[in-house]
């Protein structure tokens, strides 16, 4: 707002570069994704703010687009590093995104986020599926899992519902994700 940017424009890197001057922030992490046939190569950079220089560089490859997002996870985790931050807390904070078929990287953060609480406790991961399904109502594996929490809190009918959900988006998602619904 204070660059007189509409609220929904994009931020791009030399607009990302201008706030964290504005801000006083050290860094922004510049990224890119090319493709090359199947196989996809994920760069990423940390630009000093006041400096503009290169900070840090990190490039991995994915081998198909279904693994682009777990790629920049490992890339974002290996930049860490090279910034400073400690084995230790990168193994601690790191949380991987799974590899599930969705369009909407703030509903994979939610699921992946319920996959994690789920374990036990299937009720309490109920909320961040159902956050990820309404981000993405496309999201096949979140109507899974909400199938499953409700079946393990036994209401059948609710279960039901969102198993028979997931299975009518079976045309959209992987191999793998098609065989455990």
């Amino acid at each position: 707002r204070l660059m007189r940017h509409s609220q929904g424009d994009r931020i791009t890197n030399p607009i990302a570069h201008e706030i964290c001057v504005r801000e006083g922030a050290a860094a922004t992490i510049e990224g890119a994704i090319a493709s090359f046939g199947k196989s996809y190569a994920i760069t990423l950079q940390a630009i000093a703010c006041q400096e503009g220089g290169t900070l840090a560089r990190e490039q991995i490859q994915a081998v198909d687009k279904e693994h682009v997002l777990n790629a920049v996870g490992s890339a974002g985790a290996a930049m860490r590093g090279k910034l400073g931050e400690s084995h230790n807390s990168i193994q601690e904070l790191n949380r991987p995104l799974e590899d599930v078929t969705t369009s909407s990287l703030e509903a994979l953060q939610n699921y992946t986020a319920g996959r994690q609480m789920g374990q036990g406790h299937f009720l309490a991961a109920v909320p961040y599926f159902e956050r990820a399904t309404a981000i993405d109502p496309n999201f096949a594996m979140a109507y899974y899992y909400l199938g499953i929490a409700f079946e393990v809190a036994g209401e059948m009918a609710r279960s039901r519902e969102y198993a028979q959900h997931a299975f009518r988006l079976i045309d959209r998602i992987s191999e793998y994700e098609r065989a455990k619904i």
